[in-house]
Order: structure tokens, then C-alpha cells, then sequence
């Protein structure tokens, strides 16, 4: 109870400390598979906003990702409807995935994601991105640890002035090296995930640089009996 109530004193402060950018990286998903059929959700609260995760693994060796993250900023307070800046993002992915041993993981996971930004009437922008994100950790029953250098491609493709719109065509690409940690007992965890946004050369359009997250991790259909 008192750990929930510490992430929502910490929302307010992680949302301002969220610069007006047109591109807010997410943070990935990595999940760190282990068995067949093997399902995941995880929720977090962040500098990137709220967020949800979803990772399904069909059979051996495949996985199916989904995750995403929005967030308001608000002139007059958090329950202001008077929204200065929206972010909103989502994005899909699919991928390879292996036991390297007992607790060693490796995945490698490539997929696609679409959001907007920005005054949700004056100046909303929107963006696609096309990503790859190899990850190496450890997945055990009490702690999991991967290490993420993701790869994204942004592109800013439109602009939205009271529904008016104006094409653009910026692109940039960005090295995203992420660390996730979680701590817990078998199917609970809490999750820490942070990062940063490098821009391989210059960017035409403004971004955030680096995210923080924490939230809540549950693992479903797992034998952890076998990880002991």
C-alpha cells in the first residue's frame, strides 16, 4: 500500500519532468521468455507516462509484443481539463527468442509503433517509428536483469494546426540503451526500466533523451520450478 502510493506522489513530478518533445522514447519491451505459451503484462508509471506491456510467446523460439504509453500535462493542475501537451504512442512487435542456460535469455525482437504529441488542437505531431532490440539478461524466480540496445527509427510525417494538416518528412535515427530489473518471487515482480535516446547525428525535431519507469510485472503460464 504504501509502495502504490509512492508511485502516484511520484507521477506528477516524473509527467513535468517530461520536456514538450516531439519524440518521447518508450520504454522496451523485454520480456525474457522462457517456456511455451508463456504470457506477460506488465503496467508502469513513468517520465514517459502510464504504461502497459503485453508479451505472448506461441511456441519455442517466438514471441509477440505489445506495449504502450500516454500521458497529459495539464495548465491548472493534474485534474485540469485545460491539456497543454498530450503524448501518445503504441507499438507492435514480433521476434526471436532462446535459452542460452539455465537463466541465461537472449531475444531479439523488431517491430513497429505510431504516436503523436503536443498540443492535442494547436500543434499535434505525429510520428511512426521502425525498431530492432536485441536483449541478453537473466530470468530467474526472484530476479530478472536484461540489457537492451535498442535501435529506432523516427519518422515526423505530420502535423495537425486546428485539424489542419501539414506534411512533413524528418527523419532521424536513435541508439536507445536500456537496463530492466525486477525483483519480486515467481509470477509478481516490481519492474525498474531506464534508458537512454542518443541521436546518430543530428535530429530535425526536438526528443527526450532519457526515461525512468517503475510499475508491476506478472508472468503467467511458467514453470518456475524448473529455474530453481
Amino acid at each position: 500500500m504504501k509502495m502504490t502510493k509512492l508511485l502516484w506522489c511520484l507521477v506528477p513530478l516524473l509527467f513535468w519532468s517530461s520536456c514538450q518533445s516531439i519524440y518521447v522514447p518508450s520504454g522496451p519491451n523485454v520480456p525474457l521468455m522462457s517456456e511455451g505459451d508463456e504470457l506477460q503484462v506488465g503496467m508502469s508509471v513513468g517520465s514517459n507516462g502510464y504504461g502497459a506491456q503485453l508479451a505472448y510467446r506461441p511456441y519455442y523460439h517466438w514471441a509477440i509484443t505489445a506495449n504502450g504509453s500516454t500521458y497529459s500535462i495539464s495548465n491548472g493542475g493534474s485534474f485540469s481539463t485545460n491539456v497543454i501537451f498530450r503524448h501518445m504512442y503504441g507499438e507492435v512487435g514480433t521476434g526471436y527468442y532462446t535459452r542460452l542456460s539455465k537463466y541465461m535469455r537472449f531475444e531479439a525482437l523488431a517491430g513497429f509503433g505510431s504516436g503523436n504529441s503536443g498540443h492535442p488542437i494547436d500543434d499535434k505531431n505525429l510520428y511512426r517509428k521502425f525498431y530492432f532490440q536485441p536483449s541478453i539478461g537473466v530470468s530467474s524466480p526472484y530476479v530478472d536483469f536484461g540489457f537492451t540496445p535498442r535501435l529506432s527509427w523516427v519518422n515526423h510525417y505530420l502535423t495537425k494546426s486546428n485539424d489542419v494538416p501539414a506534411k512533413f518528412d524528418e527523419s532521424a535515427v536513435f541508439m536507445e540503451p536500456t537496463l530492466t530489473a525486477r525483483l519480486g518471487y515467481e509470477q509478481l515482480k516490481l519492474q525498474v526500466q531506464g534508458g537512454l535516446a542518443f541521436a546518430l547525428g543530428d535530429s530535425p525535431f526536438t526528443y527526450r533523451n532519457s526515461f525512468l519507469t517503475v510499475g508491476f510485472h506478472l508472468t503467467f503460464v511458467k514453470d518456475f520450478e524448473k529455474y530453481r
